[in-house]
């Protein structure tokens, strides 16, 4: 299947975390990271939360204190991510075609000053939109657990049930690494 078309090596983040909270950011920042581009489904809310709480509105602009720039990388519709990155105040790439390399450009067009790939951390729930679109253009990645696997639609769970696939043969290629990012709690 897709693991076929890529390098198993494209399919391992940078680093990985149960939640966005969890993660890291100074390490980041240290490690020259300037613009985030994080996933809004089940990476930030679950498909059924249409407003971000006031903590994670608060959460944001820490990360916007600290230097960062933020923009959300959805696959999914206008609305839904329109609705959320307002309340956010951030701007946002709807339907940004993961893993292709499309809105992840666009995303890099919306930013002011011009950042390399390498300053760039892409961070998401799932191996193969997320992860996978980042580590094609270069960029680190962060891979998080879902929040909420229950409401997710039809398409995501066919991405989830690849994706099992592909862990096993991450695990067989380099399971020193596989083990150390935690990426065994994925598997069933």
């Amino acid at each position: 299947m897709i693991h076929y078309l890529f390098k198993t090596a494209h399919f391992f983040p940078t680093h990985a975390y149960e939640t966005v909270d969890q993660i890291d950011f100074a390490a980041l920042r240290l490690s020259g990271v300037k613009l985030l581009l994080i996933d809004l489904d089940n990476t930030l809310a679950d498909y059924e939360t249409l407003v971000p709480p006031r903590t994670q509105i608060d959460f944001f602009k820490a990360l916007s204190a600290q230097g960062f720039q933020i923009i959300i990388v959805s696959n999914n519709g206008e609305n839904r991510v329109r609705d959320y990155c307002d309340a956010l105040d951030l701007p946002y790439i709807a339907r940004a075609k993961k893993p292709f390399s499309t809105g992840f450009r666009k995303a890099l067009n919306l930013i002011d000053a011009p950042v390399k790939v390498e300053e760039v951390c892409m961070i998401g729930d799932q191996l193969l939109t997320d992860v996978l679109g980042a580590s094609r253009l270069a960029m680190k990645s962060v891979l998080v657990e879902p929040l909420r696997k229950k409401t997710e639609r039809w398409y995501t769970r066919l991405n989830r049930n690849m994706e099992r696939s592909v862990l096993k043969r991450m695990k067989r290629h380099d399971s020193k690494r596989f083990e150390a990012l935690g990426l065994s709690r994925r598997l069933p």
